[in-house]
């Protein structure tokens, strides 16, 4: 018997073709066009009885609520894009957790205030915030006067104003 001394013939192969490149928001991992340059923006957010319902939380890509307390839970709202928020409420206080959260994200935490503790830990962690506690208006917080005028205490009528969160954190 004779043995075939051809080479067997391979199928043509195709050059690989890259896939496109598709880049997602960090969030919520909606396809983007193009890299996601913006700053992620945290805001604190009540979460008791007293400070219900929520505003704008519906704005936010990712809403985390963690204990503060041994019987307390807060809010923490992350944003892709802030400034798509008209306004968001009630904010509260920083705290640790939120300040780590931060810290891992590179974002910015606006919030109403904190204790000395929790301050120092912001200052030494690096990350950048901002108290937008403020009696009066400005163009990123106010106190809700519907709010008040409903009976909800002073601490559960400050609100956040996207826009001008946004503008105030890059100036």
């Amino acid at each position: 018997a004779e043995v075939s001394t051809e080479a067997p013939t391979e199928a043509p192969t195709e050059a690989p073709t890259e896939p496109p490149v598709l880049y997602r928001n960090p969030l919520n991992g909606e396809p983007l066009e193009e890299p996601y340059t913006k700053r992620i923006f945290f805001i604190t957010l009540s979460n008791i009885a007293g400070a219900l319902p929520h505003v704008g939380e519906e704005c936010a890509d990712i809403i985390w609520e963690m204990y503060i307390d041994n019987y307390t839970t807060r809010c923490l709202a992350m944003f892709s894009d802030v400034t798509k928020v008209e306004e968001f409420g009630s904010v509260r206080s920083m705290r640790f957790n939120f300040i780590d959260l931060a810290k891992a994200y590179d974002a910015f935490l606006a919030h109403a205030g904190g204790s000395d503790l929790v301050y120092n830990y912001a200052y030494t962690s690096g990350i950048d915030h901002m108290n937008i506690d403020t009696s009066s208006a400005t163009n990123y917080s106010f106190r809700h006067p519907g709010r008040r005028n409903q009976g909800y205490s002073w601490e559960h009528c400050l609100f956040a104003k996207g826009k001008g969160l946004h503008e105030k954190a890059e100036s």
